[in-house]
C-alpha cells in the first residue's frame, strides 16, 4: 500500500467523501435492515466549515475523512471539547484492512490541533458494526459511552398493559405530572456505575416543549411510568424525519409487572396508527438497565466514542 497523505479538509472533496460515507452506511444497513433510507444532505457541507477537519489521501485519491463540529465549553467536564457527529468520519472499504490505520492517523492529526488549542474531551459518533475503524478508536484510547438504536414499528413486539394500569397520553399543560418520575431517572443516572451529572437549570423545559408527547401508566390515576417521544428529536442525521424515544423511566416496585414493555409497545401502536415506520432511541451503554432494556427491542446502530485527554499535556507540548 502506498503511503497516506493527511490534508486540510477542503470543499472540493465532499463528492468524494459522500460515497465513502455511503459505503459504510450500506455496510451498516446490511446489519441493521431496520434503518431507514436516507442520505446525509447537507451534513459534510456544514462540517466543512468548522476549523478542525482532516482528509486521507492514496495515491492522489481520497480515502477517508474526519472532522469534528463546533468548540463547547464543559463538554464532558470542565473542559473545552468538541464532537464529530454521524457521519463526520468515514474510510473506505477499499482500504481493506488498512482501514484501522488511516482512520488512525485521521485522529493523530486533529488532535494535535485541537490538543494544542486546549481540547480535552473529544466525542465521536460511529456506525456500530463498523469493527475495523472502531477499533482504531479503542485502541487510541477512546471509550463507548452511549448508542442510538432503531426498530421498525412492525417489529416490535406486542405487550399489553397490565389489568391494574391504564395507559394514556397526557396534554400539553399537564406534562408536570411526570416531574417526580423524571427526576428519579435524573438520579438513577447519577449514581453508578452511570455518573451521568445533569444540568437541573433547564429541568422544568422538558414539560414544556410542545412538539414532545407524553405517555404514562397509571395505577389509580397515579402515574407509576411514562415514556415521552417526539418526531425529530434524535441524536443524528439518520433520525431527523422519524421518531424517537426521548425518554423513559418506571418505578422500580412496577417493573417485574412489564410495565416498561407495555409503554414502548402501547406507543409503538399508536404510531403505527398514524402511519410512522420506523422509531429511535438513544441510550447511555454504561447504565446497565438500559442496555439491558433497550436492546430487546431495538438494534443498535451508532456508538458515541469518548476520550478524555489530561491537560497537564498542556506543559510538555512544543
Amino acid at each position: 500500500m502506498e503511503k497516506f497523505i493527511i490534508k486540510d479538509f477542503e470543499p472540493a472533496y465532499i463528492a468524494d467523501a459522500e460515497k465513502i460515507l455511503k459505503e459504510e452506511y450500506s455496510a451498516e444497513k446490511k446489519k441493521v435492515p431496520s434503518l431507514p433510507e436516507e442520505s446525509p444532505a447537507g451534513l459534510l457541507n456544514w462540517l466543512s466549515t468548522k476549523k478542525y477537519k482532516k482528509a486521507a489521501f492514496c495515491a492522489g485519491r481520497l480515502v477517508g475523512y474526519m472532522m469534528f463540529a463546533d468548540v463547547w465549553d464543559g463538554f464532558f467536564g470542565l473542559c473545552k471539547g468538541s464532537f464529530s457527529p454521524l457521519g463526520g468520519s468515514a474510510v473506505s472499504f477499499e482500504l481493506g484492512a488498512e482501514r484501522e490505520k488511516v482512520m488512525s492517523l485521521l485522529f493523530e492529526e486533529i488532535s494535535n490541533e485541537m490538543v494544542r488549542d486546549g481540547i480535552y474531551s473529544l466525542a465521536l459518533a460511529r456506525f456500530a458494526h463498523d469493527t475495523e475503524a472502531n477499533n482504531s478508536l479503542i485502541l487510541n484510547g477512546f471509550g463507548i459511552r452511549c448508542s442510538d438504536a432503531m426498530a421498525t414499528i412492525e417489529s416490535i413486539p406486542e405487550f399489553t398493559m397490565p389489568q391494574k394500569f391504564e395507559f394514556k397520553e397526557v396534554p400539553f399543560g399537564s406534562f408536570g405530572i411526570f416531574k417526580n418520575l423524571k427526576m428519579k431517572l435524573v438520579h438513577h443516572l447519577e449514581n453508578g456505575p452511570v455518573f451521568f451529572p445533569s444540568d437541573l437549570s433547564d429541568f422544568d423545559q422538558w414539560f414544556e416543549d410542545k412538539s414532545k408527547r407524553w405517555f404514562g401508566a397509571f395505577c389509580k390515576e397515579e402515574p407509576v411510568g411514562f415514556i415521552s417521544c417526539k418526531k425529530g428529536d434524535g441524536e443524528n442525521y439518520l433520525c431527523d424525519n422519524i421518531h424517537n424515544i426521548c425518554g423513559m423511566y418506571v418505578n422500580e416496585e412496577y417493573r417485574k409487572d412489564g410495565v416498561g414493555k407495555a409503554l414502548v409497545s402501547c406507543l409503538s401502536k399508536i404510531l403505527k396508527k398514524e402511519g410512522a415506520e420506523f422509531l429511535g432511541v438513544d441510550y447511555e451503554t454504561l447504565n446497565p438497565t438500559a442496555l439491558r432494556f433497550w436492546t430487546k427491542f431495538f438494534s443498535p446502530y451508532t456508538y458515541s466514542f469518548h476520550r478524555r485527554i489530561d491537560e497537564r499535556i498542556t506543559h510538555y507540548l512544543k
